[in-house]
């Protein structure tokens, strides 16, 4: 099970693993059809797709497409692979981050679905449902290339969905996503685990000195805003602390580091990754992804 964040905002929802059969009616039509309309993909993306999703009325409009490579929920050993299709562009190290409009489908090494789960943000709608009943198959299912089809209608409590939807990602290259990082992080890791520190000192004073003035008036707009008292703005830059942290590697993307880090979540395991920005000449804490 994932608790993921952004900016100290929680997901959505959780990414769940739950098991659901595949439907196997159409199953030869659907292969066949699939080879035909699903995308083409190029050499410098990581993957595309067209179609819509219509939720509770709304219809999204879906153009990109990603798949990462995963350990099996259910199967301890075996890979999967976990399909992310989103209505706008998402960098693919910060996937597991995003809160924007997405479908996410878990596939089993032999194309089973494993987990669905559709997370809804727009003006005017949010919502998050899971374990969807729709058809979702694996026409090529890589190494080089993934490519498929995802389609259905259905209702869930009070949420109405229709979906239809094909894809073609593959899985980047870690050096095409930037230059690989050492044990350690190097300064982009350094700086990582001195905030760490800095942070569990409960000096909200110092904090603030230490604080590029960017990042410092976001900090102040958001005490204003939400009329927080100082204990209330500790307490949000210290709810998602990790102990026994340590910096395993990560890869450098221009002025932006992303760090692969294990540590313990209320004593039990955890992996993330870190995100951090180069901002004003320092290193400085953009983001996090946990997984327990």
């Amino acid at each position: 099970m994932s608790d993921t964040r952004k900016n100290g905002q929680q997901h959505l929802a959780d990414h769940a693993a739950g098991s659901a059969r595949l439907r196997r009616h159409g199953r030869i039509w659907f292969l066949a059809i699939a080879l035909l309309i699903a995308p083409r993909l190029g050499a410098q993306e990581w993957g595309q797709a067209e179609g819509t999703m219509i939720i509770n009325g709304e219809s999204v409009a879906i153009k990109h497409a990603y798949v990462q490579a995963e350990e099996n929920p259910l199967e301890e050993g075996e890979q999967a692979f976990l399909v992310t299709l989103t209505a706008e562009p998402v960098p693919y190290l910060e996937i597991d981050s995003y809160h924007g409009t997405s479908l996410q489908v878990l596939f089993a090494s032999d194309g089973a679905s494993i987990s669905r789960n559709l997370f809804v943000v727009t003006d005017t709608l949010q919502t998050s449902i899971s374990g969807l009943d729709f058809d979702a198959e694996l026409s090529s299912a890589g190494p080089e290339e993934f490519r498929g089809r995802m389609s259905g209608s259905g209702e869930f409590f009070d949420d109405s969905y229709e979906i239809d939807l094909s894809f073609a990602a593959r899985i980047p290259r870690p050096e095409e996503l930037g230059e690989p990082l050492p044990a350690g992080g190097g300064a982009p890791g350094k700086a990582y685990l001195e905030s760490v520190e800095l942070l569990a000192t409960g000096d909200l004073e110092l904090i603030r000195s230490k604080m590029p003035a960017e990042k410092l008036q976001e900090l102040d707009e958001l005490q204003q805003d939400l009329e927080l008292s100082d204990t209330d703005v500790l307490e949000f830059l210290t709810m998602f602390q990790h102990t026994d942290l340590e910096v395993v590697g990560g890869l450098l993307a221009g002025d932006t580091a992303y760090l692969d880090v294990k540590g313990k979540s209320e004593g039990e395991p955890a992996t993330g990754r870190i995100k951090m920005k180069l901002a004003e000449g320092q290193w400085v804490l953009s983001g996090e992804s946990w997984h327990q």
